[in-house]
């Protein structure tokens, strides 16, 4: 039983440490997405303000930026939802993050109007005016955009370092819960070894009474024999001579008789 229970901790220290840690590392893992993405955003809106709409690059801007926008909002809420102990500062980040994208949408519509900085002299001076106006713009989500990425990063951080320490702590207890495991299969098996030498010492310990009391009914059986003899008279061995007595004391052969030994013999 001691056993069981000890098994169960040990399942028990497992379990739910594993499991806080195992999501921890998820929420990590989604917010380390989530961090990548929001990078991701204003170089897709400098790269259709860049690029021209006839090139396979300034085509592909427009849906680089919307696939990062919807990247991020998804790994951050499903991060929020891993660790609901980092919720309220993860939605925080997440807010931030809907505003900048909602202002990196001007500087990608300037993108879209325009054509790419790589028409170089083709471009007229009110395009070129327009493309330096979202250039700026693109710039300043830039920037804050790469702060966002950071406080991002540093929740990410935040989330590692207990899984590490949490490391450490499991393989403690782990180790202390086993030591006790073993420590009790132990004492079990010290009483189960006792209790078979107590056993085999009470069989011995029988077998010697019984043999002892089987020797004193022999003696008591011995006793009383000889008892009974001494009572009935005495035993003695036979003499020189004996037979003759009892032939001579026999009438039919000429002797005397036994009951009358003093008459004449016939």
């Amino acid at each position: 039983m001691a056993l069981l229970v000890a098994a169960l901790a040990l399942h028990m220290i497992n379990g739910e440490a594993l499991e806080a840690a195992t999501q921890r590392h998820l929420a990590s893992t989604e917010l380390e997405r989530a961090s990548q993405s929001i990078l991701t955003t204003p170089y897709a809106v400098l790269s259709l303000l860049e690029y021209d709409d006839n090139t396979q690059a300034g085509r592909d801007a427009p849906v680089l930026f919307r696939d990062a926008v919807r990247a991020t909002k998804l790994s951050m809420d499903e991060a929020a939802r891993l660790v609901p102990q980092e919720a309220a500062r993860i939605e925080e980040l997440r807010s931030r993050f809907d505003v900048l994208a909602e202002e990196a949408e001007i500087p990608l519509s300037i993108g879209n109007a325009t054509p790419g900085v790589t028409r170089g002299a083709s471009l007229t001076a009110t395009e070129l005016a327009q493309l330096a106006s979202g250039a700026r713009l693109a710039a300043e989500t830039d920037v804050q955009m790469r702060s966002l990425a950071r406080d991002v990063s540093a929740v990410d951080a935040a989330l590692v370092e207990p899984n590490s320490r949490a490391a450490a702590g499991l393989e403690a207890r782990s180790d202390a819960a086993i030591l006790a495991m073993v420590a009790i299969g132990l004492a079990v098996s010290g009483y189960f070894r006792m209790s078979g030498e107590r056993r085999i010492l009470a069989r011995l310990l029988s077998r010697r009474r019984w043999r002892q009391e089987l020797r004193a009914v022999e003696a008591d059986d011995s006793r009383s024999e000889t008892l009974g003899v001494l009572a009935g008279g005495t035993r003695l061995a036979p003499i020189d001579g004996a037979n003759d007595l009892k032939i001579a004391a026999r009438p039919e052969r000429g002797g005397a008789d036994p009951i009358n030994l003093g008459a004449p013999a016939t």
